[in-house]
């Protein structure tokens, strides 16, 4: 599973085990949306998860956000957000301390390494295909004179 997924899932988990809360999922996914550059609130309101995890997959594939650091501070976020958040503070402390115990399991140090794990072998297959498109001639080139090759290339 990736950040982003383990993220938008434990939001899920954290909605199905907090019934008495004073803030939607939808609240705090379209928040979060906005937050990392979103647009549209209004439009996306009724389908805020979805609207997160499409802009969180955006920011990460074709921004080159890395996904390990806008998941985490995304966390962070949430947690912030939702300690400050004074609709009534009896069901809000206890939403928070839900979303703590979830985010403590499912983003523990081990399960932060899997995903880390995961992720490198993702990247290393992605070199390896890479590597294997290249002439034997480019292969003893760096990625810096490949880059100054392609770069002058397409500017011809």
């Amino acid at each position: 599973m990736s950040w982003n997924r383990t993220f938008i899932e434990s939001l899920k988990e954290w909605d199905g085990n907090t019934s008495e809360k004073s803030i939607s999922i939808n609240d705090v996914a379209v928040y979060l949306g906005l937050t990392i550059g979103g647009q549209d609130p209004l439009e996306n309101i009724d389908r805020g998860l979805a609207f997160l995890e499409e802009r969180i997959n955006y920011l990460v594939e074709k921004e080159s956000i890395q996904e390990q650091f806008l998941v985490e501070s995304l966390i962070e976020f949430t947690t912030k957000y939702l300690a400050k958040f004074n609709g009534d503070r009896g069901r809000c402390e206890l939403a928070l301390s839900e979303w703590e115990k979830i985010i403590a399991v499912n983003f523990s140090r081990e399960n932060k390494m899997l995903l880390v794990n995961a992720k490198f072998k993702e990247m290393a297959k992605k070199h390896r295909d890479f590597y294997k498109t290249l002439s034997e001639e480019d292969k003893t080139k760096t990625i810096g004179q490949l880059y100054k090759e392609t770069k002058a290339e397409l500017d011809n």
